[in-house]
């Protein structure tokens, strides 16, 4: 049990991006992460957003879409 809350602890500090054209999808996943501890969640609602928040803010793990217009997830990858 305390080793559960050591890794909720942990999770609760790496700043997680979820980039997902599909409002339903970035909710599910928003919320799966959530579940098993993240805390610090932005959402993106395409891959331009998520771009913006990749220039302005550290992210530690990116969980995004492969197919959104007009940046994809492969490009976000990349940057």
């Amino acid at each position: 049990r305390n080793a559960a809350r050591a890794l909720a602890s942990r999770l609760a500090n790496i700043p997680v991006v979820i980039a997902d054209s599909d409002l339903m999808i970035a909710n599910l996943v928003r919320d799966v992460m959530k579940s098993v501890g993240f805390t610090n969640i932005k959402m993106a609602r395409d891959g331009q957003e998520a771009l913006e928040l990749l220039k302005t803010q550290t992210v530690d793990l990116l969980i995004t879409d492969w197919r959104m217009d007009p940046v994809d997830g492969v490009s976000l990858m990349r940057y």
